[in-house]
This record gives structure tokens, sequence and C-alpha cells, in this order.
């Protein structure tokens, strides 16, 4: 009986942890969206580079790194934000990465779109995002196979204990 109900709350909490996170990656691609309608200004590219980071496993990802001042009302602000969902932690090849350090080049001034009643934040990128839509997916069906096995368990509660 007590295997039954570590089953049973070990699911749950796989179904919220899923849950939750597909709540964050819905809620990065609703603010990205939102931020096409958001003012703009130029910015100033102080600084831009690729990081990479090594995991345990020995795999290696890479981050642009892009920080950028803007003014808003004389008050200048510090960004850093590329795209909503592109801090996720998603695993990017390098080519990726380079690709938005590319993409800005030498550029020293950039569109910032900000948030009208939160100047502080901001971002270069909007829409739907590669990043966003595979986080989305990925928690969506984690999600759903949480749920399925949650429907599941009425059954495996119903088989007598083995001894």
């Amino acid at each position: 009986m007590i295997k039954k109900l570590l089953i049973v709350f070990i699911s749950i909490g796989i179904c919220a942890v899923f849950g939750l996170f597909f709540y964050f990656s819905a809620e990065g691609l609703i603010k990205s969206i939102k931020a096409g309608n958001w003012p703009t200004v130029d910015g100033l590219i102080k600084s831009s580079e690729l990081k990479s980071k090594t995991h345990g496993g020995g795999g290696t990802t890479y981050e642009a790194k892009i920080i950028y001042e803007y003014e808003v009302g004389g008050v200048i602000y510090t960004g850093n934000n590329i795209a909503f969902g592109y801090e996720s932690g998603s695993r990017r090849s390098y080519e990726d990465a380079k690709a938005v350090i590319d993409h800005i080049g030498d550029a020293k001034i950039v569109v910032v779109r900000y948030d009208p009643s939160a100047p502080q934040i901001s971002t270069l990128s909007f829409g739907a995002h590669k990043t966003v839509l595979f986080d989305l997916a990925y928690m969506f069906l984690g999600f759903l196979f949480t749920i399925a096995f949650l429907f599941m368990l009425p059954k495996i509660l119903a088989e007598p204990d083995s001894a």
C-alpha cells in the first residue's frame, strides 16, 4: 500500500512540475507576442559575446550574451533580454548562438522594445521564436504523458499488492 501511495504522490508531483513549466513557457510566448506592440527606442550595444557552458555529461551549450542601454522618459535602463524564452536554458548549439551574435554584427545601435507599464522590461526581438515554441511543446508533451499516467493509476492501484 505504501508503494502505491508513493506512486500517486510522485505522479502528482511530476504532473505539477510539468504543468508549472508549461505555464511559464506559455507566459513567455504570450509576453513575446505582446512585445510586438510595445513602443521602440534606439538602444546602444554595450557588449556582445558568445558564452559556452560545459555540462556534467560532457555536452556544451552556447548562449549569446548581449547587454544594451536605452532611454525612456529621461531614465537610462540596461537590458540583456534578446528574446523572451531565449534565457530559458534551452540547449543551444554553437551555430544557433553564433547566429544571434552575427545578426547583431558590428551594430552599435539596436531597436529596443520596452513594456510601457514597466520600461525596465525590454527585448530586442519578439514573436513566436523557435526556443519558446520548443519549450512549450516539450512541457506540454511531458504534462500530457503525466496526465495519461494519472488516468492509468486506478488500474495500478486496483492490482493486489505483491508480498
